[in-house]
């Protein structure tokens, strides 16, 4: 046994099934194919929600913890090879008194652009009391459907406290030039995929790391996890993508083959968080000099690609977008990740085309690579998740994934899935691939005959299988009043 300063009894991770803190005795497994007696559902092609397994990985979440609370350092550099220095926060497992734990641990890595000062404001709200869980399951409500953060989706994005407590390090790192890191600004280019390696190397070589790491994170740092992966670092042991993309010009440059608007404005809000300091590391930072050296990497690049940027969506000609050496480079090399890939979708996601090409790229046996795709957009990931019928919630798969193979506890997280999708209109699933056995292309037509599945619209169209049942569907559907005939 290994004993925290507490007194704690801590179980050896080497052969165990459920959470570090779970002494009672384990779920039954499901026998004959049947789900567990407190699973009441029957679902078509394998079981969504994982069975009797998820039960176990719901309780090592919200269950009794290995810790009492977390200490964050926000006050952490780290240089690159370069000399340009990152800043970063580092999250650990502490006793009741606040003082980190000595005891070694996985650390899970997240390196995004929207300022270490948001990921704090998050951090902060989501755990006030009575206010953090009130806002949280509120947010779809709030937002007219819009942004949904009940399934865990904050925690996949910023500090994961529970995660914390239960046994890991978090680093979450301003990518250079962003935050209060220093630099410029290379959104996704190979000097910042450079720096998550280094990155990594430098958290492994850490009292606190106990060698193995995992990636993982939201739409930008699921794509900068998925770079990393690809370059094979040593020690990476796990990706959680979620909402991440392979082919950064059709996502989101061109996205359906036009310039997207979407672009500019997300720049304009990064480029504006860059220049926000951190008010709780402002004083010491003044004192030791970063701010005057983030000041001259601001004043160096004031608006990192702006111009370029709205150049191309208001002129329509960017030559950088035809497969140019510009965002090839930025796209992540897929087929050489070796480590274990979790990876979450949206049909109707700026990336929905990336998650299933990237799930068949993988050259990872089934179970070591995952795929959940819903039925759904950017800011509703998770959505309904932990329901009756419905995946569990992305924190749950998250922490069950990084047990597994970080810690090597056999908690059966390889046998979900791995493909886990929500058909549009209908219901969850689980299968071995995608697409589904005997699925085949079928090539529709749009005509305006009504559909009746969208009566909220102005023109609920229909789609046809060939051009004469659509120009049928046309002439029988038609509701514009004839053109008056020449005479």
């Amino acid at each position: 046994m290994v004993t925290s300063r507490s007194g704690r009894a801590n179980a050896r991770l080497s052969g165990v099934r459920f959470p570090l803190w779970d002494r009672r005795a384990p779920l039954p497994a499901p026998a004959g194919g049947t789900h567990h007696p407190r699973v009441d559902h029957a679902l078509p092609l394998g079981d969504p929600t994982g069975g009797a397994d998820a039960l176990a990985w719901r309780e090592a979440v919200d269950g009794r913890l290995t810790y009492p609370r977390v200490h964050i350092d926000r006050n952490v550099d780290i240089r690159m090879s370069d000399g340009v220095v990152l800043r970063a926060t580092v999250v650990r497992p502490a006793e009741l008194d606040g003082v980190p734990v000595e005891r070694p641990y996985p650390a899970i890595l997240n390196l995004n652009p929207y300022n270490r000062m948001v990921v704090d404001a998050i951090d902060e709200t989501t755990h006030a009391a009575f206010v953090g869980p009130a806002l949280t399951n509120a947010s779809k409500a709030l937002t007219g459907g819009t942004v949904d953060f009940s399934g865990g989706l904050l925690q996949g994005f910023g500090i994961n406290r529970r995660l914390v407590r239960s046994g890991y390090v978090q680093v979450i790192v301003d990518v250079r030039g962003t935050g209060t890191s220093h630099g410029v600004w290379q959104i996704l280019g190979p000097r910042e995929q450079q720096d998550s390696v280094e990155v990594l190397a430098w958290a492994r070589e850490q009292p606190w790391c106990d060698g193995n790491l995992g990636m993982g994170g939201w739409s930008y740092s699921a794509i900068n996890s998925l770079q990393a992966a690809g370059h094979a670092p040593e020690g990476l042991g796990a990706v959680f993508a979620i909402e991440g993309s392979e082919d950064i010009v059709r996502d989101i440059y061109i996205t359906g083959g036009l310039p997207s608007v979407f672009i500019p404005l997300w720049l304009g809000a990064v480029n504006a968080l860059k220049w926000l300091y951190n008010p709780r590391t402002l004083l010491r930072d003044t004192v030791n000099g970063n701010v005057f050296r983030w000041l001259h990497s601001r004043i160096s690049s004031p608006a990192t690609e702006i111009s370029s940027v709205v150049s191309g969506v208001l002129t329509g000609r960017d030559p950088r977008v035809n497969d140019n050496p510009y965002f090839t480079e930025r796209n992540p090399k897929i087929e050489s990740i070796t480590a274990p890939t979790f990876l979450f979708g949206g049909w109707h996601d700026l990336f929905g085309r990336s998650t299933p090409r990237m799930f068949s790229h993988l050259n990872l046996p089934a179970g070591q690579k995952q795929m959940v795709v819903t039925d759904g957009f950017h800011f509703d990931m998770g959505a309904g998740f932990g329901g009756t019928q419905a995946p569990p919630r992305i924190d749950v798969l998250e922490r069950a994934w990084y047990d597994r193979w970080l810690k090597g506890i056999e908690n059966g997280v390889e046998r979900y899935g791995p493909v886990t999708i929500k058909q549009q209109g209908g219901g969850w699933s689980a299968g071995e691939c995608f697409p589904r056995p005997g699925a085949r292309t079928m090539r529709l037509y749009a005509t305006p005959a009504p559909s009746g599945t969208a009566a909220h619209t102005k023109y609920d169209g229909a789609l046809a299988p060939s051009r004469r049942a659509a120009g049928s569907r046309r002439r029988r559907g038609s509701t514009c009043a004839a053109s008056p005939r020449p005479t």
